[in-house]
């Protein structure tokens, strides 16, 4: 079984170097790809400094999000490495090669699973609630994003002593695909620049009969949207970019009618209000 890890980069070289640093010397990691998107700094050729037959870096034509950019390095992983296993790393985050040993095992012992991820944590060691989640109805989508009802929604999981659980969706931030099984399905939605890429692969692989795994006994750390927070520094921006991207999960997963697309974006327009409101108390302290 060869493994590749994408990572994909956009204006944020120095967390990309420094998982690069962790990882480059995994024995059971074939190949490192690394695709910048586009980025607007001196990125590329920074990264460019640090490749070798094993490394191997990318520049993606058109920055067209993060879906279309781990698109980008997995059709080269499979295409001209050979290869049979993705692993998809946001630069802030961080894995032992233990984990990569234990999720090629699981892909080798259950010929469906298409994904496999481990369990979320922050860098305080404690668990994030959103390591893994039910593909949601659209009612729990719509109202999900507003402040107090979102609460109800969202709760750290128990996992009951299982290492290997089914679930439908995982966190973005690090997962492994089985390649062809992702590509089968048309891999990340690229219509979407950024958020809710890990719900509309779980709606596909659901319905195209493959697994999604998650690994309770084996965990990750996530420095959680580092990067995104620098390439997008306005929080209200985004946001308004994840409230947009549910808006499209709606209409074109969920067949959402036109009265609940308008609820919808009435509680969105409500959220972003929210969050505006937020940051200006967090001034005013």
């Amino acid at each position: 079984m060869k493994i590749a890890c994408v990572i994909v980069n956009y204006n944020d070289a120095k967390t990309t170097i420094a998982l690069l640093k962790q990882i480059c010397d995994y024995k059971s990691l074939n190949h490192i790809i690394i695709v910048d998107n586009c980025s607007t700094d001196n990125s590329y050729a920074s990264l460019k400094q640090f490749e070798t037959n094993n490394i191997i870096v990318l520049q993606a034509e058109k920055n067209k999000g993060y879906g279309a950019g781990n698109n980008f390095g997995i059709k080269y992983a499979k295409d001209i490495l050979h290869c049979d296993v993705a692993i998809i790393a946001n630069p802030d985050v961080s894995f032992t090669e233990a984990c990569v040993k234990r999720i090629a095992q699981t892909f080798s012992e259950d010929r469906d699973a298409a994904v496999v991820s481990a369990v979320q944590l922050k860098p305080d060691s404690t668990p994030f609630h959103s390591t893994s989640w039910k593909i949601p109805s659209a009612n729990e989508y719509i109202f999900s994003a507003l402040f107090f009802i979102g609460k109800l929604y969202s709760k750290t999981k128990e996992y009951n002593g299982n290492t290997r659980i089914a679930v439908d969706c995982v966190s973005g931030a690090f997962l492994a695909v089985d390649i062809n099984k992702f590509l089968s399905v048309d891999g990340y939605d690229e219509r979407i620049f950024l958020y809710c890429e890990e719900t509309m692969l779980g709606i596909k692989l659901r319905n195209a009969g493959f697994k999604t795994l998650l690994l309770t006994n084996e965990t990750y750390v996530h420095h959680h949207a580092v990067s995104t927070q620098k390439s997008i520094p306005n929080a209200v921006k985004r946001r308004s970019l994840l409230l947009n991207s549910r808006l499209f999960v709606l209409k074109e997963y969920m067949g959402a009618s036109k009265i609940r697309l308008c609820i919808a974006r009435c509680c969105y327009k409500i959220a972003l209000v929210e969050e505006a409101g937020k940051i200006l108390v967090r001034k005013l302290k």
